[in-house]
């Protein structure tokens, strides 16, 4: 996000939840002197309400499962940039995946172009439906049923 701010002065970055590394993260921010633009939610109940107010999903993440999360962001129509360290099961259509192995500055420069529609990600309703209660419902019924 530093290097994103270096491009943009129009932007701040909503960190919802926590995590291993989030005492190096705030150490960061510190360094950096960042901290009046970033805001640290920690954990929360009402993240689907957060989404709808953000521009952009941002999963740098050295490691998820399944990547609910950003299935989530996905339904709440948001453009995604993620690690390649997501599987690609959790694309519905608006991700962008990028290597850790990547300069934050390119990280920020792809951010910048998401923000900037340069790179527009569309969500595929009809992978999105997979993952809706519904479907899900139905498949469990299928899997019982057999």
């Amino acid at each position: 996000m530093n290097e994103l701010f270096k491009i943009r002065d129009d932007c701040d970055f909503v960190w919802i939840g926590i995590g291993d590394m989030e005492e190096q993260v705030f150490d960061r921010i510190n360094t950096y002197g960042i901290a009046e633009r970033i805001h640290m939610l920690g954990a929360r109940s009402d993240v689907p309400e957060i989404l709808r107010c953000v521009d952009v999903f941002f999963l740098p993440s050295n490691f998820e499962g399944l990547g609910i999360v950003l299935i989530e962001a996905q339904a709440a129509g948001l453009p995604c940039v993620t690690s390649t360290t997501t599987p690609a099961e959790a694309n519905c259509g608006s991700t962008l995946y990028l290597p850790l192995e990547e300069s934050a500055a390119f990280w920020a420069q792809k951010l910048n172009d998401v923000l900037n529609e340069k790179i527009v990600l569309t969500v595929d309703p009809i992978k999105l439906e997979k993952y809706s209660i519904d479907h899900m419902v139905q498949e469990m019924e299928d899997l019982f049923e057999s």
